[in-house]
């Protein structure tokens, strides 16, 4: 894991943070996802935990350091703050040739298990058409890493990094 953490931080500080993906920025070993409409490289030991949405397409992945959710349709929206949120950060970027947003913070609402370290992201993939805004939704992704640990952020954010949309 230690090999891992330091090839993550190595991709992140090497330039800007732009998300698209190159081939370089998928760390050794790991696997291709191809669910909802959106593919991803994930370590190899990340296992689908098979939940299901009802109106969108919802998955979850998790090993022993992450567990990693995803909701992809008309009802998703960034990540908002909480009275129990810390070192609450958000940022605008690009992933997968779409603007994105990125939200870090410590989740301290678990009092009896300790902090979740957090890492969120929110894409609109398809737009509602001007005019449009009051009838339609546009189709979005919220895809999010939760961790007993802040180095796995850094995992969330390398994983962020190869999203490509379908």
């Amino acid at each position: 894991m230690k090999r891992l953490v330091v090839i993550i931080g190595a991709l992140i500080s090497c330039g800007s943070f732009s998300l698209a993906q190159q081939r370089s920025d998928v760390p050794d070993g790991w696997t291709k996802i191809n669910i909802c409409r959106i593919s991803f490289y994930a370590p190899p030991d990340m296992k689908n935990s098979g939940i299901n949405g009802i109106d969108s397409c919802v998955a979850q992945f998790a090993n022993n350091d992450i567990t990693l959710y995803l909701d992809y349709g008309l009802y998703g929206g960034p990540e908002t703050t909480r009275g129990t949120d810390l070192e609450w950060k958000q940022e605008s970027l690009s992933v997968g040739g779409k603007n994105a947003q990125l939200t870090t913070f410590t989740d301290a609402s678990h009092s009896n298990s300790g902090l979740k370290y957090m890492a969120a992201l929110f894409v609109v993939i398809k737009p509602v058409e001007p005019g449009r805004e009051r009838e339609l939704r546009p189709t979005t992704l919220m895809m999010s890493v939760i961790s007993d640990r802040r180095a796995d952020r850094d995992a969330a954010l390398a994983i962020f990094r190869t999203l490509r949309f379908d």
